[in-house]
């Protein structure tokens, strides 16, 4: 573990020849920030991030890292933004290791947000670069899962619109008795009540599923058994 630890930190201190003072202080916070992120703090290495990015406008490992740091703080929504910066400066030199972690990453924040149909899309880019990654393959299949359910429950409210139920009772041949009004309310109260009973239940399990898929995530970069450096889901290309 220290003879990888000295050959990447001599490969390092051998690239910042020839590079700006901006870019090598930026590697030094992003070095430091990494280092924060493995210790579970997300703040101060957001603040790392932020500093680099100020120095570094066009890199895709830091916005991937700080994204990877928003989600594990639950700030889903700025965690996408940040892993489409990350795209948006994919170039030729980019590895697909690392399109595969910022795609995964990205799809998992996106199950998170609910949004299914945009995290299928990230993961299935996830794929692409590396069609043997099987966390992608089982968020994937969550993710369509989940999109099926969304799909069938919102038919199911469409079927119970206020409109629809309204054109119902028009086609009833004009009865007017308050019991059955009163029925009628009846049934449509205990019908919203058993759909948010639904919903409750799929958003308790959306949540136990994501906490899984997340802290899965986490323990992989913690894993003892990973000795060496990692990028996301991927080790850290040598190239950057």
């Amino acid at each position: 573990m220290i003879k990888k630890f000295l050959l990447l930190f001599l490969f390092f201190t051998a690239n910042f020849y020839g590079f700006s003072l901006n870019e090598m202080t930026a590697k030094i916070d992003v070095d430091r920030a990494n280092r924060l992120f493995k210790k579970g703090n997300y703040e101060d290495a957001i603040t790392l991030y932020e500093r680099a990015l100020s120095k570094i406008t066009n890199s895709t490992q830091i916005y991937y890292n700080m994204g990877t740091t928003m989600v594990s703080i639950g700030e889903t929504d700025t965690a996408i933004q940040l892993f489409d910066m990350a795209k948006n400066n994919f170039n030729d030199k980019t590895s697909k290791s690392i399109k595969n972690s910022v795609y995964y990453n990205s799809g998992i924040a996106k199950i998170e947000n609910e949004d299914y149909q945009g995290a299928i899309n990230e993961l299935i880019e996830s794929l692409v670069n590396n069609p043997k990654d099987e966390n992608s393959k089982r968020a994937l299949e969550y993710a369509k899962k989940k999109l099926e359910e969304q799909k069938n429950n919102s038919g199911s409210k469409s079927q119970n619109s206020p409109d629809e139920q309204e054109g119902e009772s028009d086609n009833n041949e004009g009865s007017n008795n308050s019991d059955n009004n009163q029925n009628d309310n009846k049934e449509n109260n205990n019908s919203d009540n058993l759909n948010e009973n639904d919903k409750n239940e799929s958003g308790e399990n959306s949540k136990s599923d994501i906490d899984r898929l997340l802290e899965s995530l986490r323990q992989f970069r913690k894993d003892k058994n990973n000795e060496e450096q990692y990028y996301g889901g991927g080790r850290i290309d040598k190239d950057w």
